[in-house]
Order: C-alpha cells, then structure tokens, then sequence
C-alpha cells in the first residue's frame, strides 16, 4: 500500500512539474513574432525611401566582394546577379551597409493605391473562397451520413465500398461505360493485383 502511494506522489509531482505553461507565455511569443515582422517592414520602408532618395549611389567603379557596383542599383541582385546564392546576396548585402550603400536583397516597389485595393479585393475573395470549400467539405459529409443511414436522397446516394477491393466497382463500371472501361487505372490489372486483402472488418449489417 505504501508503495501504491509512493508512486502515485510521484506521477502527482511529475504532472504538476510538467503542466502545460499558461496563456503569458503563448501571448508573450505571438507578440513578439508581431513586433518582429513590424520592426522588418519599418527596416524595409526605411531602405527604400533611403534608396529613392538616391542615398545609396556611390562612385563609378565601386566594388564589393569583387562585383562592380552598378551606380544605380536599386537592389543586391544588381551587383551580384539573380543567379548568385542567398549566402552571397546576404554577405554583399551586409558589406554594402559597411560601405554606407545599403540597398535591399530584392528591389520591391511601392504598390499603387489601386494595386493595394485590389490586392485587399483577392485577399477578401480568398477568404471568401476558403469559407465555401469548408462549407461544401462538412456538407458533403453530412450528406453522406445521412444518406447512408436514412436514404434521404436516393438519387445522389454512393454506395461505400466495404470489400476492400475494386470488383464491384469494376464490374459497374464495365456495365456502365464499356467503351471508356480500359481507360480507368482503377480496374486495370496492374492495380488490381496490388490490392491486399482487408485488416479491418467490415461493420456490422453491411
């Protein structure tokens, strides 16, 4: 008996050492990762009215990392190349800011007051869209619950398959759509002997 509660101390104490942090820590994260991405889009807008207002040209003939400096390059990739790897981009990058020339890894201009509406507009159709398929999925799997058990609708009803093979499936097939039957990979026989025998039972009733 001593024993017993011994050891249900100690699962006791392991739970409570290993209880889930409450929502401080969670919260504090989620505003972090916000003032992270805040603090990375002041960076960008700074660099690029920096670069607009042509403070990163230098001198013809600069180089950096052994790539010539373009005295209007507007980006990284200007001076060294789309192809160049992300380390290379980066590494210029940072030796750009030492020269005094920052520019940004990629150049991205300012969108038009008509280009942000309508970025808004795919952004809310988007949603709107992500809404209607979830609607659709939980519909269509109402339905077919419903239809399975009460054959509310007869016309739209699709049988399950519970063999755990494709014959049945085949040989309606064959019926329905002779001429198309050899197009299936469904019912070919490459596939057909790949399909093992069932593991599951089949439910009761079926």
């Amino acid at each position: 008996m001593k024993v017993t509660l011994v050891l249900l101390a100690l699962v006791a104490s392991s739970a409570a050492a290993f209880k889930p942090m409450s929502g401080a820590a969670p919260r504090r994260a989620s505003r972090t990762a916000v003032s992270m991405i805040r603090t990375r889009l002041e960076a960008e807008r700074e660099l690029r009215a920096f670069v607009k207002a042509g403070k990163s040209k230098g001198k013809e003939g600069d180089t950096v990392m052994g790539f010539k400096i373009p005295v209007d390059a507007v980006c990284v990739d200007d001076v060294v190349g789309t192809q160049a790897s992300a380390a290379t981009k980066l590494r210029a990058a940072a030796a750009l800011r030492e020269m005094g020339r920052p520019l940004p890894l990629v150049y991205r201009p300012e969108l038009t007051e008509e280009e942000k509406a309508q970025k808004q507009q795919i952004r809310k159709l988007s949603t709107y869209g992500s809404l209607f398929a979830a609607l659709f999925l939980v519909a269509n799997i109402v339905e077919t619950g419903l239809n399975a058990q009460f054959n509310l609708w007869p016309e739209i009803k699709q049988e399950w398959n519970y063999s755990g093979n494709n014959d049945a499936i085949c040989a309606k097939l064959k019926i329905d759509k002779p001429n198309e039957y050899d197009s299936y990979a469904l019912c070919q026989e490459s596939n057909l002997k790949n399909i093992k025998p069932r593991t599951i039972p089949k439910p009761k009733g079926v």
